[in-house]
């Protein structure tokens, strides 16, 4: 019962790992035109690279983080994977 169990965690584990992430890694152009240049007072060039760097590194934050969780959740999976594969040995040892 213990090894079921245990595959149950692996495999949401897996899940969670496998699961798609939202990842951002460029601006939207057109979101770019409407919102700096298309407007009454469109911004100046130096304007619109000090917001886009912002705006990166907002991204690049996010993403951080977001990575940072997804390599926990793939260490978990890795150690209760481990168990899970002794357990099997101990039990078939155990049975012979």
């Amino acid at each position: 019962m213990a090894c079921s169990s245990h595959f149950v965690c692996l495999s949401i584990t897996a899940l969670t790992v496998l699961w798609p992430h939202r990842l951002e890694f460029t601006a939207n152009p057109a979101n770019v035109i409407e919102s700096y240049i298309e407007t009454e007072e469109p911004l100046s060039v130096a304007e619109i690279h000090r917001d886009l760097s912002l705006h990166m590194h907002g991204s690049y934050a996010d993403n951080l983080a977001g990575q940072k969780q997804l390599a926990s959740r793939f260490r978990l999976a890795g150690v209760l994977l481990t168990v899970e594969v002794i357990l099997w040995i101990v039990d078939l040892a155990s049975k012979a």
